[in-house]
């Protein structure tokens, strides 16, 4: 699914929002989200206006990123209860193109994120067996900041494909 082309999606953004940019190069007819300009960490997510998402089982996500510098993409999700969490899954890795990649989320180890700085939590444990069946946002983050425009160091990211369940929301579901 095209963040760009679906009016059911909304983007989010956090830590150093300032930094994060939506680049619409329609001379190449590219539209892509771009971590280059962030000062500090920074992230962004996707959230379907009326329904979470079941990730467990063959859930599945695929993307095509460009990245530079020492920078590499990872996912991170928000479940419905409010907890962060960030992949072990990354890009592709440095790349002079767009490059497309894709995993299984069953097969990704995650960790607890602190969505305020976008970093790691401190307690430095894997969270084994996280419930995944009720993701309320979905994104991406490189835990660095970017070094700006150029190749000195940043990531981009042209599309995202999620495959789940869909999951309808409750009232109950965080809304932060």
């Amino acid at each position: 699914m095209l963040f760009r082309s679906n009016p059911n999606l909304e983007v989010r953004l956090y830590g150093h929002k300032e930094g994060t940019r939506i680049a619409d190069q329609t001379y190449n007819n590219q539209v892509y989200a771009m971590t280059l300009l962030c000062e500090s960490n920074c992230a962004i997510t996707l959230r379907h206006k009326t329904s979470n998402v079941d990730l467990s089982g063959v859930a599945t996500i695929k993307w095509r990123t460009r990245v530079s510098g020492f920078h590499f993409l990872r996912p991170i999700v928000k479940l419905a209860d409010g907890r962060w969490l960030v992949g072990d899954k990354y890009s592709a890795g440095p790349s002079t193109n767009f490059v497309d990649t894709e995993f299984q989320v069953l097969d990704i180890r995650w960790r607890n994120l602190d969505i305020g700085p976008v970093t790691e939590s401190r307690d430095g444990y894997w969270v084994d067996y996280p419930d995944l069946t009720n993701v309320e946002e979905i994104g991406f983050t490189d835990l660095m900041r970017g070094s700006g425009h150029g190749s000195g160091g940043g990531s981009r990211l042209d599309w995202i494909e999620v495959y789940g369940k869909p999951v309808p929301r409750t009232a109950g579901s965080s809304t932060r």
